[in-house]
């Protein structure tokens, strides 16, 4: 009589949790069985299916099992050309996860180590690089109480799970602000291999301590005024002031600060160009000296200085723009020179025609009418996409460069323009030549907060999730001192950013903009990071555009942040200098805009004119 066919289960410790797996020894019969496999740690059952199902997802606390059921998804999934395929098979071998994709044909293996909190799973090998995306997580499960999308995290009164991005090679998003999907992803444009992520289970009274020890063992950003850090923090609990201040006046915007209960005092349009940041000599004639001075007077009078920044745009009249542009300035579309052009040819034919470009350049077009070619760039009123194709009524030499002769097959890259600002390329050095520059004057001057500003722009280029993340933590990254950071708020950004909720201020229905403002806390709460009622403006009579601020809307605004706990901001204010607050400080409509929210709104889109001999902006 033959013996039935045996399979061994092994457990393997690993790091300080264990794997439990089944490992194979023998081909299993017909119709028999292949057993999960099981990852656990102090916390958290985790079981896989050999077909690459989620099995259970089991707080082994309270013994809940909270993988939702049906229907029953994959951890692990592929895209290629187009389509979704799931795996044929999955077995777990030594920490190590072999997945195989019969249909189109594809292994990746995925190294898989259970810590005493969380596990980490990471992308060893792929034997097929050419896909569309590998998905490294798409765990579903039955929590609807408390969704943070951008954090990928959800929770119930009792337990607690999240994916963390382990590094910029991962997407990683909530897919349902209704229910807990926690999802992740990794592509070829950014590199498979050591794609790495963390999957969190634990009670929910233990979560930001989790996390907290996530990003300190593997190596994440970290700021105590951020992240799981943020909600303990001192500092987000202040509101703050908007002033575009010069070395002759910072007194007196520090007064009006003081007298109004600020704890920050935020520096905006202080730059003469985006770029560079060199501070603009009119109000700031001693340069990074004369800006230092006013961030030690602030800090004298007892308040936080903050620094405000476009992060990712870069100005038409800096010296990367003019007068030789760098030829790192992001291009969305690069095109061919079709025939050797002069320096004085008002059209520029190209191999192929150029599509639907647009061809006028302003704050509120996406694109701009401008391409690069070797060091001049030239402006263009027309396209031509029928043969001879091209660009057409062009300005050479335009924006402060020289026209200069150029050869056939020369390379004609259209200059990606957002808010009417050119910005780098996401994969080349100078982003971090722009992050240095941004973190030379905001370590040089002993600033205590950033608001990142404009990061959205990069959207432009690529995946928002990766290349706004990238320039934000660029700069962090560079910083020197413990920073209060507001907006650039993506999944990899969320360990630094220590505050949401910046709005624009409304110009009508104040009462109603407020009430929906409101509706949103929970939103940025589920995120676990404070919450702020900014920014807020005062409008007189003066301004035609906006209705005038009443005292009731104050009033309302300011029973809302004490109702709800949260602080807020205040911008377009100028000071008359007659007195400390009150009259001494009035709202900016019919006034001089020089405390408007970072200096590029499109009423007023340059509010810091340039010294006599620098030119036009264009």
């Amino acid at each position: 009589m033959s013996l039935p066919k045996l399979f061994c289960v092994i457990g393997l410790c690993v790091a300080t949790g264990s794997l439990a797996y089944c490992e194979e020894k023998e081909q299993a019969p017909p119709g028999e069985l292949t057993p999960d496999i099981t990852i656990e740690n102090d916390y958290v059952r985790y079981v896989i299916g050999t077909d690459g199902r989620n099995r259970s997802f089991v707080d082994k606390h309270t013994g809940k099992d909270y993988c939702a059921e049906k229907p029953v998804h994959t951890f692990i999934a592929l895209k290629k050309d187009g389509k979704n395929y799931a795996p044929s098979s999955c077995s777990l071998t030594d920490g190590k996860i072999t997945v195989s994709f019969k249909q189109p044909g594809v292994t990746a293996v995925i190294n898989v180590v259970a810590k005493k909190h969380y596990f980490v799973f990471e992308l060893a090998s792929i034997d097929d690089e050419q896909i569309d995306e590998l998905v490294m997580s798409n765990l579903h499960l039955t929590i609807t109480e408390n969704i943070g999308v951008t954090l990928n995290a959800a929770w119930d009164d009792s337990f607690a799970a999240c994916v963390l991005a382990l590094n910029l090679q991962v997407n990683s998003r909530g897919r349902s602000g209704s229910k807990a999907i926690l999802w992740s992803a990794c592509y070829p444009r950014f590199g498979l291999v050591g794609s790495k992520v963390a999957l969190i289970g634990c009670p929910a009274g233990e979560f930001r301590t989790v996390i907290k020890e996530v990003v300190k063992a593997e190596g994440l950003p970290c700021s105590p005024l951020g992240g799981a850090w943020a909600l303990d923090a001192e500092e987000t609990k202040g509101s703050y002031i908007f002033v575009n201040p010069s070395e002759a006046d910072a007194d007196q915007w520090i007064q009006i600060a003081k007298d109004a209960g600020m704890t920050h005092v935020h520096i905006c349009g202080w730059w003469r160009s985006l770029g560079h940041y060199e501070p603009n000599p009119r109000q700031f004639p001693n340069g990074v000296a004369g800006l230092k001075v006013v961030v030690e007077k602030i800090h004298a009078a007892g308040l936080k200085a903050g620094m405000h920044i476009l992060t990712a745009m870069i100005s038409k009249h800096d010296p990367w723009a003019r007068p030789v542009p760098d030829r790192r300035l992001a291009k969305d579309a690069v095109f061919t020179l079709a025939e050797p052009v002069a320096a004085d040819v008002p059209i520029i034919p190209t191999v192929k025609p150029p599509g639907e470009l647009p061809t006028e350049s302003g704050y509120w077009i996406k694109g701009g009418n401008a391409v690069q070619i070797d060091d001049e760039i030239v402006t263009y009123t027309g396209v031509s996409n029928q043969p001879p194709y091209g660009f057409t009524g062009c300005n050479r030499g335009a924006r402060g460069t020289k026209a200069a002769a150029h050869r056939k097959g020369a390379a004609v890259g259209h200059l990606t323009e957002y808010y009417a600002h050119y910005m780098p390329d996401g994969d080349s050095t100078l982003m971090d030549e722009l992050a240095q520059r941004i973190a030379h004057v905001f370590n040089t001057c002993g600033f205590d907060m950033i608001y990142f500003d404009g990061t959205g722009v990069m959207s432009r280029y690529g995946p928002s999730w990766h290349y706004n993340a990238k320039i934000t933590l660029a700069i962090f990254n560079k910083l020197k001192r413990p920073t209060l950071v507001e907006s650039g708020f993506y999944h990899h950004t969320w360990h630094i950013v220590s505050r949401l909720g910046a709005w624009d201020n409304p110009c009508r229905g104040t009462k109603r903009f407020l009430d929906k403002h409101i509706e949103s806390i929970p939103h940025h709460r589920k995120n676990l990071l404070p919450v702020q009622m900014g920014w807020w403006a005062l409008h007189s009579y003066h301004d035609q555009s906006c209705r005038t601020t009443r005292p009731d809307e104050i009033e309302y605004l300011c029973a809302k942040c004490l109702g709800h706990d949260i602080a807020f901001s205040m911008e377009r204010l100028r000071t008359c200098f007659k007195s400390p607050f009150g009259r001494g400080a009035e709202g900016e409509g019919g006034m001089d805009h020089t405390a408007n929210s970072g200096g590029f709104l499109p009423n007023n889109p340059h509010p810091n004119p340039l010294p006599e001999g620098e030119g036009t902006r264009i």
